[in-house]
C-alpha cells in the first residue's frame, strides 16, 4: 500500500503510538508530525515496505526521535524554544508595572544582590549578560532546570524588595 494511504488508514493508531512513547506528553502531536515528515522524505523506500513493517519502522523512528537528544525532532523543538518562547516567557517576569514612576536602577539591583549569596547573585548577573537560561546552562554546565529555579527565585526577591520600597 502507498505510504499516503497507509498513513490515512492508520492515522489514529500512529497517534496512539506517539502518545505511548511520550507517555501522553504535550508534545505528542509535534513528535507525530515530525515522524510523518521524515517518513514522507523516504516515501519511495516506505512504499516498498510491507504494511506491518511500516508500523515497526514508524515506531522505531518515533522512539529514536523522542529519546535521542540530537534527533531531528529534538533539534527542531530546541530551536523553536530558544528562538521563540523561552526568552520572552521568562523576561515577562521582569516587566515592571506601569504604576511605577521609574524602574529600579542597576545600582539599586546590585545593592540588593549584595544581600544574596554569591551563587544566586552570580547566576543572575550571568543571566542578565547572556540573556537566556539555555546560554547560562551551557556556559556553566548547571542543569537548565536549576538555572531557571535560582534565577526565578532572585527575580521574585528583587520584585518583592521593589514592592516594599514603593
Amino acid at each position: 500500500m502507498m505510504l499516503k494511504r497507509w498513513v490515512e488508514k492508520n492515522n489514529d493508531k500512529l497517534i496512539e503510538i506517539c502518545r505511548n512513547i511520550t507517555k501522553n506528553h504535550d508534545d505528542t502531536m509535534e513528535l507525530y508530525q515530525e515522524v510523518i515528515i521524515q517518513l514522507f522524505n523516504k516515501e519511495e523506500y516506505m512504499d516498498e515496505l510491507p504494511d506491518e513493517n511500516k508500523k515497526y519502522y514508524f515506531i522505531r523512528v518515533a522512539n529514536t526521535n523522542w529519546k535521542s537528544s540530537n534527533s531531528p525532532y529534538r533539534y527542531q523543538r530546541n530551536k523553536y524554544i530558544k528562538n521563540n518562547t523561552e526568552y520572552q516567557e521568562y523576561m515577562s517576569d521582569m516587566v515592571i508595572d506601569m504604576d511605577y514612576i521609574t524602574p529600579p536602577s542597576m545600582e539599586w539591583v546590585n545593592k540588593k544582590l549584595e544581600k544574596l549569596d554569591w551563587y544566586d547573585r552570580d547566576l543572575f548577573l550571568l543571566w542578565l549578560e547572556l540573556g537566556t537560561f539555555t546560554q547560562v546552562s551551557s556556559e556553566t554546565t548547571i542543569p537548565i532546570n536549576s538555572v531557571h529555579k535560582y534565577i526565578k527565585k532572585t527575580i521574585k526577591y528583587l520584585n518583592d524588595e521593589w514592592d516594599k520600597e514603593k
